[in-house]
């Protein structure tokens, strides 16, 4: 009877630990000693860029459709799986994703993981990598990675700073199935004795 409880439990842990590992919107926690910082792409000025009209908009959560323009920086999450898309030239104005529609146009994720966190040690408070449109092939876009450029207070660029990855989901799932394994051992322990009492 309790090795029976005690495999109901562990399965338990393991199938809490797999949806954690899964959906990142159960992981929208910030790691201990990390802080949130900005990221933000920007498509350089090109040719190519100049005879399409992309657009960027994440596949889950409620975000918007961004009209992308040369210079000009926008907003990207790895949490929500944001793409770049080309829009046809029959399609009006957008405001918000469609899956059908967008499905069937030439798209990419971005080239680049956003950067998310930052230690609390670090002098970055923002991030904003530069693009380079460089056509369509196929159903797929070709874009490359300019520069990527980290900024402290006052916008100050930071020259030859490394950007510290977190662990990310991997601290957070972590703490998590920690405080979870801790509170079944404890129900184990609660549980056996209150057996052997009656």
């Amino acid at each position: 009877m309790q090795w029976a409880r005690c495999q109901k439990a562990n399965c338990l842990v393991a199938l809490i630990l797999a949806v954690l590992w899964a959906k990142p919107s159960f992981c929208d926690l910030i790691p201990p000693g990390y802080r949130r910082v900005s990221h933000t792409l920007c498509f350089e000025p090109s040719e190519p860029l100049e005879k399409v009209r992309l657009v960027a908009a994440p596949v889950l959560g409620f975000g918007g459709v961004s009209q992308i323009e040369p210079g000009v920086p926008f907003s990207f999450s790895g949490k929500y799986g944001t793409k770049i898309y080309a829009v046809p030239e029959d399609v009006g104005p957008l405001k918000d994703f469609d899956r059908e529609k967008f499905k069937d146009w030439p798209s990419i994720d971005p080239p680049v993981e956003q950067v998310a966190n930052v230690p609390e040690s670090s002098p970055i408070t923002s991030v904003e990598t530069t693009l380079r449109f460089e056509g369509i092939s196929g159903n797929k876009l070709n874009i490359g990675i300019v520069r990527n450029i980290e900024h402290g207070n006052a916008n100050i660029e930071l020259g030859g700073v490394t950007i510290a990855q977190p662990w990310g989901r991997a601290i957070t799932v972590a703490l998590f199935g920690g405080a979870i394994l801790v509170g079944v051992l404890i129900w184990q322990v609660f549980a056996g004795r209150t057996t052997r009492s009656t």
